[in-house]
């Protein structure tokens, strides 16, 4: 009754079932550990907000090596934390291609030296970019003498390939710490993204949020390409079985 499946169209249509089926499968995997992925960096950065904010120092050393400061624990990752400085009068690049709201803009970075000499980079927020990316946004300083910021901590970025040949001097990529913090002077393994100044920060920058934290789409495409899968299979035995309610042809005499 089942002959047919021996026949060329056949047995190419079941090679390609064979194919698609593990296809979809592995990208179900995939999928599925996005969503574990994804799962777990909910958990850590609630984890760190739930934590009670703490002084900077309390958690972090300043290293005399800012080429070091890659490696923030992740613990640390998202906690909030306070601290108390002197901004360097020293103007910092803008961190281009940030977006927020769906709207592209720049990151604005600051210095701030520490009682003990170190320097911490501070994202002090997001500003909208005006005239495209090549116009440097125009950014009042941040406040002058003795400040007091909360935010949280976040993890140094490596650079992001070769900067446009077009760039302005006064813009990078990157929040590339080592790079920032002035050679043989302590820095840390962070950057602040400041949340609170005290006094107020007049630069009308817009505090970075948190990362939102829903579960994302991925549990669902997990669950589609296993139903793909399925579909594959239950399509080629639904073909199969309308075939060989199919009549033979009569034999020629």
């Amino acid at each position: 009754m089942y002959r047919f499946l021996l026949t060329r169209r056949w047995v190419g249509l079941a090679a390609v079932v064979l194919i698609l089926v593990p296809a979809f499968l592995l990208l179900s995997r995939w999928q599925w550990h996005r969503h574990l992925q994804r799962a777990a960096f909910n958990s850590a950065v609630m984890d760190s907000q739930r934590a009670p904010t703490v002084p900077l120092l309390s958690l972090l050393s300043a290293r005399v090596q800012p080429s070091d400061a890659a490696a923030l624990p992740k613990s640390m990752e998202w906690r909030n934390v306070t601290v108390s400085g002197r901004y360097l009068p020293v103007e910092r690049p803008y961190v281009r291609r940030r977006t927020l709201n769906m709207a592209d803009g720049f990151w604005v970075l600051a210095e701030l030296k520490l009682d003990s000499g170190a320097i911490l980079v501070v994202n002090r927020g997001w500003t909208p970019a005006r005239g495209g990316p090549s116009a440097s946004p125009q950014i009042a300083p941040p406040p002058a003498g003795e400040v007091s910021l909360t935010g949280h901590l976040r993890s140094p970025e490596l650079a992001r390939g070769t900067i446009p040949a077009d760039t302005p001097h006064d813009q990078t990529l990157s929040v590339d710490v080592a790079a920032l913090t002035p050679s043989g002077t302590p820095g840390f393994a962070a950057y602040l993204e400041l949340a609170v100044s005290q006094p107020t920060d007049l630069g009308g920058l817009t505090p970075i949020p948190l990362p939102a934290l829903d579960a994302g789409p991925h549990l669902a495409y997990a669950v589609e390409w296993v139903l793909f899968a399925l579909l594959a299979i239950g399509g080629f035995v639904l073909l199969a079985m309308k075939e060989a309610k199919l009549p033979e042809s009569p034999k020629q005499s």
